[in-house]
């Protein structure tokens, strides 16, 4: 075997140290960080307002959805007959004024619905329905009212707060007796006034409605039927019971209760 002469073997003339290196790569570092951020998809919103009078459906890709005037769900969309708005698991409802959130008309002949529940497919995961103000306080907006026109309907694994304005409440329904509305695992908070107001046929189940304005839940008519809920913390009472002679139901099975 040959042994090669001491004149084939070259040093480097020019060695480049760990920092050289690193300092031609910076360049290409770079490119490559700002190509990451062009390409990063923006994060998607949904501007909404008005009148909702066909079958929709807020979906978490649209998420979240910015109320920039007074929601009204009415109509008489679909095989049934009644407009339906449905939230699916997951999204963010930001209310961005004093407005309301209303279902259905004033009047049993405009009907609506809604359907935002936390545990439907792709769940579960919470639906929270909110002030978008930087700094968020009782009362930025009305609430989710459910009125004269309004359907069956179902609230479940949400949130509602910063609501309660213009003496409403997070939660308050006004619909026409005969007519159930369900609230279950729902947290009314932080409302100007009271958690959730009822005047009509309603089951409560698992709600929490603390840190309010005035009363957590409010009974004041209709079958009622309330189990497995909290009502603490509110400047009021827990639940006040305002017609005793129109309420008919129970309410049972409730862990905490400050006052009634």
């Amino acid at each position: 075997m040959r042994t090669p002469s001491p004149s084939t073997l070259h040093a480097p003339t020019h060695p480049q140290t760990l920092p050289a290196r690193l300092e031609r790569l910076q360049p290409f570092v770079l490119a490559v960080m700002l190509g990451m951020l062009v390409s990063a998809p923006a994060a998607a919103q949904t501007v909404v307002s008005g009148t909702i009078a066909t079958d929709t459906t807020w979906t978490l890709a649209g998420s979240p959805f910015l109320v920039s005037g007074s929601i009204t769900v009415q109509g008489t969309d679909g095989p049934d007959g009644v407009t339906t708005l449905t939230i699916d698991p997951g999204v963010e409802v930001r209310v961005q004024g004093n407005f309301a959130f209303q279902v259905g008309g004033t009047s049993v002949g405009s009907p609506g619905a809604l359907m935002a529940d936390g545990n439907a497919a792709g769940g579960p995961a919470t639906i929270v329905f909110t002030s978008d103000a930087g700094t968020p306080a009782p009362g930025n907006w009305q609430g989710i009212r459910f009125r004269a026109g309004a359907r069956a309907s179902l609230i479940r694994n949400a949130r509602v707060e910063y609501g309660g304005s213009l003496n409403q409440a997070n939660i308050y329904l006004d619909h026409t007796l005969g007519t159930v509305i369900t609230l279950e695992d729902v947290e009314a908070r932080f409302s100007g006034t009271h958690g959730v107001w009822q005047d009509a046929d309603v089951v409560l189940t698992g709600v929490n409605a603390h840190s309010n304005n005035a009363n957590g839940i409010v009974l004041n008519g209709g079958p009622t039927t309330v189990s497995n809920c909290r009502a603490e913390n509110n400047t009021s009472h827990g639940i006040w019971v305002g017609s005793i002679a129109s309420i008919t139901g129970t309410v049972q099975n409730c862990p905490s209760i400050d006052s009634v």
